[in-house]
């Protein structure tokens, strides 16, 4: 945008509402960028409260091995909660 600028200055055949078109141009480009950026901004601001929401109802636990084989998960967890925190 600067280029077309710094050309449409030095150009001495410029049509005169040509520089009148090309700052309106330009300003609502900024505005439309601002827009979006507050409305980038509002999204993601609502994709982590969803994200959060989501998390709520889960137990995430750390240190226990996965294996490829297909294993039942809450068996796996019992397991777990007995031998390392010696709840029966």
């Amino acid at each position: 945008m600067a280029e077309f600028e710094l050309e449409l200055k030095k150009s001495p055949d410029a049509k005169p509402g040509l520089e009148a078109d090309f700052a309106a141009f330009r300003k609502f480009v900024a505005q439309a960028m601002t827009t979006l950026q507050e409305q980038l901004k509002l999204m993601a601001h609502s994709i982590d409260g969803i994200q959060m929401r989501s998390r709520r109802k889960i137990l995430l636990m750390h240190g226990v091995p996965e294996s490829d084989s297909k294993e039942d998960t809450a068996q796996v967890v019992g397991k777990v909660v007995k031998d390392h925190l010696n709840i029966d």
